[in-house]
């Protein structure tokens, strides 16, 4: 039990940062231009 509150704590700590927003808008980006290439 605690070591998952543990992970749920650093994942919630993660999620505030501005790497999770980082990663996340890089992704989406990519997922386009993928999309542009094959369609």
């Amino acid at each position: 039990m605690y070591n998952k509150d543990s992970q749920k704590s650093a994942l919630h700590r993660f999620v505030e940062g501005d790497g999770f927003w980082v990663a996340y808008a890089g992704l989406f980006a990519t997922i386009v231009i993928v999309a542009n290439l094959y369609l």
